[in-house]
């Protein structure tokens, strides 16, 4: 979707200190994105979703907690056919083991750092990608205190 250009970030507080966040990234492409934060919840859950138009058709991909793929690929409902249509999706799951191991939360990335390190060689995510997390975690957090959209130039 390209570099993030702008975000817009609120955030609540509930009973106990809990916190929640909602933030809107509009990137270079024009995409937008949704990212939103909880740590009220009694389970540890994460979800990833992207949605795109894909030209005729839409797709969806949709991953639950690191071992939950979902992917759907949809008619473009703005089509002059009208109507509903369903379409299933496809699922894929491996479940807590890998390798036959109990699977730690993060493996496959730790293991592709620790053989980039004995290689020498540069991992998929480098320290320009962290800075750029971190403008955009400093974006967030200028959003939330002035309530207004943060522009990274």
């Amino acid at each position: 979707m390209g570099d993030v250009t702008e975000v817009y970030c609120i955030r609540s507080t509930g009973a106990n200190g809990a916190l929640a966040m909602n933030a809107t990234l509009k990137f270079a492409s024009g995409a937008t994105g949704t990212l939103a934060l909880s740590s009220c919840s009694p389970s540890l859950e994460q979800f990833v979703m992207v949605s795109g138009d894909g030209g005729q058709f839409g797709t969806t991909l949709k991953v639950r907690n690191g071992s939950h793929l979902e992917y759907q690929h949809n008619p473009n409902w703005a089509s002059t056919e009208g109507g509903y249509r369903d379409f299933p999706a496809q699922t894929w799951e491996h479940g807590q083991f890998y390798e036959g191991h109990a699977r730690a939360g993060y493996l496959e990335e730790m293991r592709h750092f620790a053989e980039a390190i004995l290689k020498g060689e540069q991992p998929r995510a480098s320290l320009e990608d962290a800075w750029h997390v971190m403008r955009i975690c400093k974006a967030m957090l200028d959003s939330i205190e002035s309530g207004k959209v943060v522009r990274l130039d």
